[in-house]
Protein backbone atom coordinates (compact mmCIF):
# COMPACT_ATOMS: atom_id res chain seq x y z
CA UNK A 1 0.00 0.00 0.00
CA UNK A 2 0.62 3.67 -0.48
CA UNK A 3 1.75 5.50 2.94
CA UNK A 4 2.58 9.17 3.25
CA UNK A 5 5.03 10.05 5.51
CA UNK A 6 5.18 13.51 6.76
CA UNK A 7 8.65 14.73 8.59
CA UNK A 8 7.92 17.55 11.77
CA UNK A 9 10.73 17.30 14.09
CA UNK A 10 11.98 20.46 12.69
CA UNK A 11 11.60 23.66 15.60
CA UNK A 12 11.79 26.78 12.64
CA UNK A 13 14.80 28.79 14.59
CA UNK A 14 14.93 31.21 11.72
CA UNK A 15 11.49 32.16 12.08
CA UNK A 16 11.80 33.09 15.91
CA UNK A 17 10.15 34.84 17.82
CA UNK A 18 6.79 33.37 15.58
CA UNK A 19 8.49 29.99 15.86
CA UNK A 20 8.77 28.84 19.73
CA UNK A 21 9.18 25.13 21.05
CA UNK A 22 5.52 25.54 22.04
CA UNK A 23 4.54 26.23 18.54
CA UNK A 24 7.53 25.31 15.76
CA UNK A 25 6.99 26.53 12.46
CA UNK A 26 4.83 24.04 11.03
CA UNK A 27 2.08 25.00 13.54
CA UNK A 28 2.12 28.57 12.33
CA UNK A 29 -1.23 29.30 9.84
CA UNK A 30 0.67 32.44 7.94
CA UNK A 31 -0.39 31.30 4.61
CA UNK A 32 -3.40 30.10 5.69
CA UNK A 33 -6.34 29.60 7.55
CA UNK A 34 -4.76 26.37 8.29
CA UNK A 35 -1.34 25.31 9.64
CA UNK A 36 1.17 24.58 7.52
CA UNK A 37 1.38 20.64 8.80
CA UNK A 38 -2.73 20.13 8.19
CA UNK A 39 -2.02 21.82 4.61
CA UNK A 40 0.66 19.29 3.95
CA UNK A 41 -1.83 16.35 4.85
CA UNK A 42 -4.49 17.96 2.95
CA UNK A 43 -2.48 17.80 -0.14
CA UNK A 44 -1.95 13.94 0.10
CA UNK A 45 -4.88 12.58 1.04
CA UNK A 46 -5.80 11.69 -2.40
CA UNK A 47 -1.95 10.15 -3.33
CA UNK A 48 -2.27 7.49 -0.32
CA UNK A 49 -4.39 4.72 0.92
CA UNK A 50 -7.21 5.55 3.35
CA UNK A 51 -5.40 5.38 7.09
CA UNK A 52 -2.28 5.35 5.72
CA UNK A 53 -0.81 9.05 6.63
CA UNK A 54 1.71 8.94 9.54
CA UNK A 55 3.52 12.17 11.11
CA UNK A 56 6.91 11.59 12.73
CA UNK A 57 7.60 13.67 15.75
CA UNK A 58 8.73 14.77 18.97
CA UNK A 59 6.29 13.09 22.42
CA UNK A 60 5.81 16.83 22.86
CA UNK A 61 4.78 18.11 20.17
CA UNK A 62 2.37 15.62 19.28
CA UNK A 63 0.01 16.67 22.16
CA UNK A 64 -0.21 20.12 20.76
CA UNK A 65 -0.98 19.15 17.34
CA UNK A 66 -4.39 20.31 15.86
CA UNK A 67 -7.10 18.32 16.45
CA UNK A 68 -8.44 17.65 13.44
CA UNK A 69 -4.92 15.65 12.65
CA UNK A 70 -5.17 13.79 16.24
CA UNK A 71 -7.95 12.08 14.85
CA UNK A 72 -7.23 11.11 11.13
CA UNK A 73 -3.80 10.45 11.11
CA UNK A 74 -1.18 8.46 12.40
CA UNK A 75 1.76 9.53 14.96
CA UNK A 76 4.81 7.96 15.08
CA UNK A 77 6.86 9.37 17.82
CA UNK A 78 10.61 10.27 17.69
CA UNK A 79 12.63 9.31 20.85
CA UNK A 80 15.13 12.37 19.99
CA UNK A 81 16.31 14.82 16.97
CA UNK A 82 18.80 12.97 15.16
CA UNK A 83 18.12 14.67 11.53
CA UNK A 84 16.09 12.83 8.61
CA UNK A 85 17.88 9.50 8.30
CA UNK A 86 16.87 8.13 11.89
CA UNK A 87 13.17 10.18 11.08
CA UNK A 88 13.09 8.18 8.15
CA UNK A 89 14.39 4.84 9.25
CA UNK A 90 11.84 4.93 11.87
CA UNK A 91 8.91 5.58 10.38
CA UNK A 92 9.57 2.56 7.27
CA UNK A 93 10.16 0.38 10.52
CA UNK A 94 7.34 1.17 11.88
CA UNK A 95 5.08 1.05 8.51
CA UNK A 96 6.57 -2.24 7.27
CA UNK A 97 5.57 -4.10 10.57
CA UNK A 98 2.14 -3.93 9.31
CA UNK A 99 2.93 -3.87 5.55
CA UNK A 100 5.80 -5.06 4.32
CA UNK A 101 5.18 -4.14 0.75
CA UNK A 102 4.98 -0.55 1.86
CA UNK A 103 5.61 2.35 -0.58
CA UNK A 104 6.62 5.39 1.13
CA UNK A 105 6.10 9.35 -0.09
CA UNK A 106 8.19 11.15 2.41
CA UNK A 107 7.62 15.33 3.00
CA UNK A 108 8.60 17.81 5.11
CA UNK A 109 5.75 19.68 6.94
CA UNK A 110 6.61 22.99 6.19
CA UNK A 111 6.76 23.87 2.61
CA UNK A 112 4.49 26.23 0.64
CA UNK A 113 2.98 24.14 -2.58
CA UNK A 114 0.57 25.05 -4.94
CA UNK A 115 -1.50 24.53 -6.98
CA UNK A 116 -2.42 20.94 -5.36
CA UNK A 117 -3.49 19.39 -8.90
CA UNK A 118 0.20 19.77 -10.16
CA UNK A 119 1.69 18.19 -7.47
CA UNK A 120 -0.48 15.39 -6.96
CA UNK A 121 0.38 14.32 -10.71
CA UNK A 122 3.98 14.55 -9.95
CA UNK A 123 3.42 12.54 -7.37
CA UNK A 124 1.88 10.11 -8.82
CA UNK A 125 4.26 9.86 -11.51
CA UNK A 126 6.79 9.23 -9.08
CA UNK A 127 5.09 6.42 -7.05
CA UNK A 128 4.37 4.49 -10.58
CA UNK A 129 8.69 4.98 -11.22
CA UNK A 130 9.07 3.53 -7.90
CA UNK A 131 6.21 0.85 -8.09
CA UNK A 132 7.45 -0.31 -12.37
CA UNK A 133 10.76 -1.14 -10.40
CA UNK A 134 11.20 -1.47 -6.48
CA UNK A 135 15.07 -0.62 -6.85
CA UNK A 136 14.38 2.53 -7.39
CA UNK A 137 14.81 5.60 -5.27
CA UNK A 138 12.46 9.12 -6.70
CA UNK A 139 13.48 12.64 -5.81
CA UNK A 140 11.26 15.58 -6.39
CA UNK A 141 13.30 18.84 -8.14
CA UNK A 142 12.21 22.19 -8.37
CA UNK A 143 13.40 24.06 -11.35
CA UNK A 144 15.52 27.13 -9.81
CA UNK A 145 13.49 30.67 -10.27
CA UNK A 146 17.20 32.36 -8.67
CA UNK A 147 20.56 31.71 -7.62
CA UNK A 148 20.04 30.55 -4.03
CA UNK A 149 22.73 29.39 -1.66
CA UNK A 150 20.74 28.31 1.29
CA UNK A 151 19.20 24.72 -0.92
CA UNK A 152 20.96 21.77 -1.94
CA UNK A 153 21.16 20.89 -5.42
CA UNK A 154 20.63 17.83 -7.95
CA UNK A 155 22.53 17.74 -10.73
CA UNK A 156 21.12 16.34 -14.12
CA UNK A 157 21.46 15.87 -18.13
CA UNK A 158 18.33 17.56 -19.77
CA UNK A 159 18.96 15.72 -22.79
CA UNK A 160 18.28 12.79 -20.94
CA UNK A 161 14.95 13.46 -20.33
CA UNK A 162 12.38 10.90 -20.12
CA UNK A 163 8.14 10.87 -19.62
CA UNK A 164 6.40 9.48 -17.17
CA UNK A 165 2.80 10.64 -18.76
CA UNK A 166 3.28 14.38 -19.39
CA UNK A 167 6.00 14.41 -16.76
CA UNK A 168 9.45 15.01 -17.19
CA UNK A 169 12.27 12.72 -14.85
CA UNK A 170 15.95 12.47 -15.23
CA UNK A 171 18.73 10.51 -13.94
CA UNK A 172 20.46 11.83 -10.98
CA UNK A 173 24.38 12.97 -11.97
CA UNK A 174 25.25 14.07 -8.82
CA UNK A 175 23.93 16.23 -5.36
CA UNK A 176 25.26 19.22 -4.57
CA UNK A 177 25.04 20.92 -0.94
CA UNK A 178 24.05 24.61 -0.51
CA UNK A 179 27.19 26.53 -2.53
CA UNK A 180 28.82 29.48 -3.26
CA UNK A 181 26.87 32.64 -4.27
CA UNK A 182 29.10 32.09 -7.79
CA UNK A 183 28.50 28.68 -8.18
CA UNK A 184 24.34 28.73 -7.14
CA UNK A 185 24.37 31.45 -9.90
CA UNK A 186 26.00 29.06 -12.37
CA UNK A 187 23.51 26.51 -11.52
CA UNK A 188 20.80 28.66 -11.85
CA UNK A 189 21.92 29.69 -15.34
CA UNK A 190 23.64 26.45 -16.44
CA UNK A 191 19.67 24.62 -16.40
CA UNK A 192 21.18 21.42 -15.40
CA UNK A 193 20.39 21.89 -11.72
CA UNK A 194 16.86 21.16 -9.59
CA UNK A 195 16.66 22.48 -6.19
CA UNK A 196 16.13 19.49 -3.77
CA UNK A 197 12.49 19.59 -2.23
CA UNK A 198 13.25 16.87 0.34
CA UNK A 199 10.77 15.02 -1.23
CA UNK A 200 11.23 11.12 -1.51
CA UNK A 201 9.46 8.25 -3.07
CA UNK A 202 10.99 4.41 -2.13
CA UNK A 203 9.79 1.21 -0.99
CA UNK A 204 10.30 0.74 2.63
CA UNK A 205 11.97 -2.69 1.85
CA UNK A 206 14.63 -0.82 -0.41
CA UNK A 207 15.33 1.60 2.23
CA UNK A 208 16.15 -0.30 4.93
CA UNK A 209 18.29 -2.07 2.80
CA UNK A 210 20.12 1.18 2.21
CA UNK A 211 20.32 1.74 5.58
CA UNK A 212 21.35 -1.66 6.38
CA UNK A 213 24.40 -1.07 4.08
CA UNK A 214 25.61 2.54 4.47
CA UNK A 215 24.63 3.44 8.43
CA UNK A 216 24.23 0.03 10.17
CA UNK A 217 24.28 1.53 13.85
CA UNK A 218 21.08 3.36 12.71
CA UNK A 219 19.57 -0.27 11.26
CA UNK A 220 20.63 -2.05 14.27
CA UNK A 221 19.12 0.11 16.55
CA UNK A 222 15.66 0.32 14.01
CA UNK A 223 16.50 -3.80 14.55
CA UNK A 224 15.36 -3.52 18.81
CA UNK A 225 12.69 -1.44 18.40
CA UNK A 226 10.05 -4.13 19.32
CA UNK A 227 11.67 -6.11 21.56
CA UNK A 228 13.74 -3.91 23.64
CA UNK A 229 12.20 -0.35 23.71
CA UNK A 230 13.79 0.88 26.20
CA UNK A 231 17.04 0.07 24.93
CA UNK A 232 16.04 1.33 21.51
CA UNK A 233 15.16 4.81 22.90
CA UNK A 234 18.60 5.30 24.30
CA UNK A 235 19.89 3.59 21.63
CA UNK A 236 18.78 6.41 19.00
CA UNK A 237 19.41 9.23 21.10
CA UNK A 238 22.98 8.47 21.25
CA UNK A 239 22.64 8.12 17.49
CA UNK A 240 24.93 10.53 14.92
CA UNK A 241 22.31 13.25 13.11
CA UNK A 242 22.36 12.29 9.84
CA UNK A 243 20.42 13.38 7.02
CA UNK A 244 18.84 11.06 4.51
CA UNK A 245 20.97 12.74 1.94
CA UNK A 246 24.69 12.40 3.41
CA UNK A 247 23.30 9.08 4.68
CA UNK A 248 21.93 7.22 2.13
CA UNK A 249 20.97 8.92 -1.46
CA UNK A 250 24.71 10.38 -2.24
CA UNK A 251 25.98 7.01 -2.23
CA UNK A 252 23.17 5.22 -4.56
CA UNK A 253 23.07 8.12 -7.13
CA UNK A 254 23.06 5.92 -10.00
CA UNK A 255 19.57 4.18 -8.80
CA UNK A 256 17.71 7.69 -8.35
CA UNK A 257 15.43 8.87 -10.35
CA UNK A 258 14.72 12.66 -9.93
CA UNK A 259 11.10 14.01 -11.36
CA UNK A 260 10.35 17.46 -12.38
CA UNK A 261 8.57 19.46 -10.05
CA UNK A 262 5.96 21.85 -12.26
CA UNK A 263 4.70 23.51 -9.11
CA UNK A 264 5.13 26.57 -7.11
CA UNK A 265 7.22 25.67 -4.19
CA UNK A 266 8.70 27.36 -1.13
CA UNK A 267 10.54 25.91 1.94
CA UNK A 268 9.42 28.99 4.25
CA UNK A 269 13.09 28.71 5.61
CA UNK A 270 13.58 31.89 6.54
CA UNK A 271 11.60 35.84 6.70
CA UNK A 272 12.69 35.90 3.40
CA UNK A 273 10.06 33.51 2.42
CA UNK A 274 7.38 36.53 3.40
CA UNK A 275 8.03 38.16 0.53
CA UNK A 276 7.76 35.47 -1.90
CA UNK A 277 4.40 33.48 -0.91
CA UNK A 278 2.32 36.51 0.79
CA UNK A 279 1.23 40.08 -0.84
CA UNK A 280 3.17 43.41 -0.90
CA UNK A 281 2.58 46.84 -0.90
CA UNK A 282 3.26 49.35 -3.85
CA UNK A 283 6.64 49.37 -1.89
CA UNK A 284 7.74 46.18 -1.24
CA UNK A 285 6.70 45.15 2.46
CA UNK A 286 4.73 42.35 3.58
CA UNK A 287 2.62 43.10 6.36
CA UNK A 288 0.70 40.37 8.54
CA UNK A 289 -1.71 41.76 11.77
CA UNK A 290 -1.61 45.24 12.66
CA UNK A 291 1.02 46.55 11.37
CA UNK A 292 1.89 49.94 9.08
CA UNK A 293 5.17 50.89 7.05
CA UNK A 294 5.20 54.45 6.02
CA UNK A 295 7.66 55.39 3.64
CA UNK A 296 9.26 52.62 4.51
CA UNK A 297 10.42 49.75 1.64
CA UNK A 298 11.29 46.31 1.68
CA UNK A 299 10.45 44.98 5.18
CA UNK A 300 8.73 43.04 6.52
CA UNK A 301 5.90 43.20 9.77
CA UNK A 302 4.61 40.45 11.25
CA UNK A 303 2.60 41.42 14.64
CA UNK A 304 0.56 38.45 16.26
CA UNK A 305 -0.22 40.04 19.60
CA UNK A 306 -2.29 42.65 18.85
CA UNK A 307 -1.43 46.56 19.12
CA UNK A 308 0.17 48.02 16.38
CA UNK A 309 3.44 47.70 15.19
CA UNK A 310 4.58 50.77 12.78
CA UNK A 311 7.51 50.95 10.90
CA UNK A 312 8.22 54.63 9.50
CA UNK A 313 11.32 55.43 7.12
CA UNK A 314 12.89 52.82 7.18
CA UNK A 315 14.11 49.82 4.79
CA UNK A 316 15.60 46.44 4.89
CA UNK A 317 14.02 45.53 7.99
CA UNK A 318 12.07 42.42 9.77
CA UNK A 319 10.33 43.29 12.94
CA UNK A 320 7.97 41.00 14.39
CA UNK A 321 6.27 40.17 17.52
CA UNK A 322 4.76 37.61 19.48
CA UNK A 323 3.95 37.21 23.23
CA UNK A 324 6.56 38.68 24.85
CA UNK A 325 8.96 38.90 22.20
CA UNK A 326 9.75 41.48 19.88
CA UNK A 327 12.42 40.99 16.74
CA UNK A 328 13.78 44.10 14.89
CA UNK A 329 16.06 42.59 11.95
CA UNK A 330 17.95 43.88 9.05
CA UNK A 331 17.15 41.75 6.24
CA UNK A 332 21.38 40.70 5.27
CA UNK A 333 21.27 39.23 9.21
CA UNK A 334 18.37 36.55 8.10
CA UNK A 335 20.53 34.02 7.62
CA UNK A 336 22.58 34.27 11.08
CA UNK A 337 18.73 33.41 12.69
CA UNK A 338 20.03 30.34 13.87
CA UNK A 339 23.15 31.73 15.82
CA UNK A 340 21.10 34.23 17.36
CA UNK A 341 19.02 31.61 18.51
CA UNK A 342 21.83 29.54 20.15
CA UNK A 343 22.53 32.80 21.93
CA UNK A 344 19.81 33.03 23.46
CA UNK A 345 19.68 29.40 24.66
CA UNK A 346 23.06 29.60 26.00
CA UNK A 347 22.08 32.40 28.94
CA UNK A 348 19.68 30.31 31.48
CA UNK A 349 17.69 33.96 31.97
CA UNK A 350 16.60 34.31 28.26
CA UNK A 351 16.52 30.87 26.89
CA UNK A 352 12.66 30.86 28.21
CA UNK A 353 11.58 33.10 25.31
CA UNK A 354 12.48 30.39 23.37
Amino acid sequence: MKHGVILSGGLGRRFWPISRAKRPKQLLNLFSKKTLVEDTVDRIYDLVDDNNIHIVLQPSLAKIMPDSLKETVNFIEEPGRRNTAPAIGLAAKKIMEEDPDATLFVFPSDHIIRPREAFVKVLRAAGQIVEEKPSNICLVGIPPSRPEVGYGYIEINPAEAKKKGEVSFYRVKAFKEKPSRLLAQEFYLSGHYFWNAGIFVWKAQTLLELIKEFLPELYKTLEIMSSNPKKFKRKYKSLTATSIDYGVLEKVSDRIRVIKGDFFWDDVGSWHSLKRILPRDKNNNVIVGQGLAIDSYESTIVNEHGGLIVCFGVSDVVVARHANVVLVLHKTKIEEMRGLVDTIKEDPKLKRYL
